[in-house]
């Protein structure tokens, strides 16, 4: 199991963290304004299906 995480250090791994702590306030409001305009859209579809 070594040969396949020897290249990952603790370093690199807060380093993916960081990363991920910067996209999370652009991506989250994106995914749940995603979300919202689709739940949006097929409330209006199935309001003019009838």
């Amino acid at each position: 199991m070594e040969g396949v995480f020897s290249g990952i250090t603790s370093d690199s791994l807060m380093t993916v963290i960081d990363g991920l702590k910067e996209i999370l306030p652009i991506a989250l409001p994106a995914m749940l304004a995603l979300i919202g305009l689709r739940k949006g859209i097929a409330f209006l579809k199935s309001c003019l299906k009838g």
